[in-house]
């Protein structure tokens, strides 16, 4: 019977579980043992360190599933310290296991040990798995009705304290240590200069930023002021004394906010750095200069104009080039790009950088439809695949020959060994076994250099799908909408930018492979330069 492979797969979800005894080394010591028990060969070895096993978006996990689905994977078990380290969730647990057992792959526990394969172990791993999943719903639980009355009580939950505010750590009346909010000497002025700029001085979002940034006042981080960044300020409620927690939803990634009822908001939590009315004056003008509907619906109906928005970089700081339009007819154009980082932050951080729309996308069109018709040439395509093949992988190529080489040199040094053996009739000669040994291990290492290079090998059906999907996109490019125009060019490019030393601009070009399952990368990446129409060069 052949020598069965195994893989060990250990994760932990937070430093304090790295220091106990589910370390990851405490885990794979565990791991090595039980394998050498079992007298299988463990091959690899898979950690995620601070993932959730809430879900399955775990790096090493996910490699590890997907080598686990090549017919050429290098392993038959996967072996976990405890079940709850594969997954905590019983949806994943079905979908992953069913998925590995597909593919002749098991997974192993050290300290709960079952037998998948029987009626009885089958039942004892799901009800292992389901007591795994309450335990962490019932964490999850009761670790939210801590932080709820924490919050109630206008004590912080975590996380760093708004510009203008540190925070202290304080005793509360039974003894636990507690975290609140206190102004911050230098950065409180700056907010209380942001709201008077705003209210009293009547300047906009962008000329507060403008005016911090030439007054070389940093954000905590250092960096440069932000529109964004101000309008963040003067909309958040934490500078008239309130608490606000439990406003996103954190399971989601926290980009999307929960129901207002569900926020939790205690005022004079802390000292306010503003009060009451200069807050409410900000809403008041900032409600009176844009009324949030009519905007939404403009956003609805108006299509933007400007097809390479997104892909044109800043020739300077390499930042998205934004737009904008004006009524100056006697420049010769009306609207424009121009860098996203002097619109944002000011001159401070960057040149304005402006371009004319209609020329600059006038003159790239022409160089991406030649560029395009020229990849559906017959042999170009499978020439640019072969040669990013090659470009891509050429390291791992390089140390795959080398390997070989010293395999094909063991080779020929075991070989007179045994010649050796055979003239002494049978007598066992010294080094044999090392070489031995030296073959094998150079093998390992050669096939897992394989297994790592990135297969470009495609069909004739694939690549003429290519073909067609390029052709496609000559035909329409110029026919098509505005925002369709967008979609296509955003199929196929991944930068425009100009060098302003040649006064050429570069466009990047990526072909995808038919199947984005199956490639993480591009399956082409092509450069292409037209000359800058614009003979200003932006200023």
């Amino acid at each position: 019977m052949p020598e069965l492979r195994a893989v060990a797969y250990a994760r932990v979800s937070s430093k304090e579980q790295a220091e106990k005894e589910l370390s990851i080394p405490a885990q794979l010591k565990a791991i090595r043992k039980y394998c050498q028990d079992k007298g299988w060969k463990l091959v690899g070895e898979y950690l995620d360190e601070g993932k959730s096993a809430k879900t399955a978006d775990r790096p090493a996990f996910q490699k590890m599933i997907a080598i686990a689905k090549k017919q050429n994977r290098h392993f038959d078990i996967i072996v976990v310290h405890k079940f709850d380290r594969f997954s905590r969730s019983r949806e994943d647990h079905v979908i992953f296991k069913g998925l590995l057992k597909k593919h002749g792959v098991l997974v192993h526990s050290v300290s709960e040990q079952t037998d998948p394969e029987t009626p009885h172990g089958f039942l004892l791993e799901g009800m292992l798995e389901v007591i795994s999943e309450f335990y962490n719903m019932n964490l999850r639980n009761e670790t939210m009705k801590g932080m709820t009355e924490n919050a109630r009580r206008g004590f912080h939950n975590g996380g760093a304290a708004p510009y203008g505010y540190k925070s202290k750590h304080i005793v509360d009346a039974n003894g636990n240590l507690k975290t609140i909010w206190e102004p911050d000497p230098g950065e409180a002025t700056v907010v209380e200069d942001i709201f008077d700029m705003y209210v009293n001085r009547n300047m906009g979002y962008k000329a507060i930023t403008y005016e911090l940034n030439k007054q070389s006042i940093p954000t905590r981080s250092g960096n440069h002021w932000s529109y964004s960044t101000i309008w963040y300020v003067l909309h958040n409620d934490a500078y008239i004394g309130h608490r606000t927690w439990n406003k996103h939803d954190y399971a989601n990634g926290g980009k999307k906010k929960k129901p207002k009822e569900q926020w939790i908001i205690v005022a004079n939590a802390h000292k306010p750095l503003v009060s009451r009315d200069l807050y409410n004056a900000v809403l008041s003008k900032s409600s009176a200069k844009q009324n949030p509907s009519v905007h939404n619906n403009l956003k609805k109906k108006t299509k933007s104009p400007f097809i390479l928005r997104g892909l044109l970089l800043c020739p300077d700081c390499g930042t998205k080039m934004v737009t904008g339009s004006n009524s100056i007819r006697s420049r010769g154009y009306t609207r424009y790009y121009y860098c996203g980082k002097y619109q944002r932050k000011g001159s401070i951080t960057c040149s304005r950088n402006t371009t004319p729309k209609d020329k600059l996308e006038n003159a790239f069109m022409a160089a991406f439809i030649a560029e395009l018709t020229l990849l559906c040439e017959q042999g170009t395509l499978e020439y640019e695949i072969e040669h990013q093949y090659k470009q891509y992988n050429s390291g791992l190529l390089k140390e795959i020959y080398e390997i070989e080489g010293g395999i094909k040199y063991i080779e020929k040094r075991i070989a007179l060994v045994k010649s050796k053996e055979a003239e002494d009739k049978g007598k066992l000669v010294p080094g044999l076994s090392e070489l031995e040994i030296e073959k094998e291990t150079m093998v390992a290492q050669l096939n897992d250099r394989r297994r790592e290079l990135q297969d470009f090998t495609l069909s004739s059906e694939q690549i003429q799908m290519i073909r067609d999907g390029v052709d496609d996109t000559i035909k329409r490019i110029n026919i098509e909408p505005p925002d369709v125009q967008k979609i296509l060019l955003e199929k196929y490019i991944k930068s425009i930018q100009l060098d302003k030393a040649t006064n050429n601009y570069q466009i990047l070009i990526i072909i995808s492979h038919p199947s984005a399952t199956e490639l993480n990368r591009p399956l082409i990446e092509r450069k292409c330069y037209f000359t800058n129409p614009h003979k200003g060069r932006g200023k």
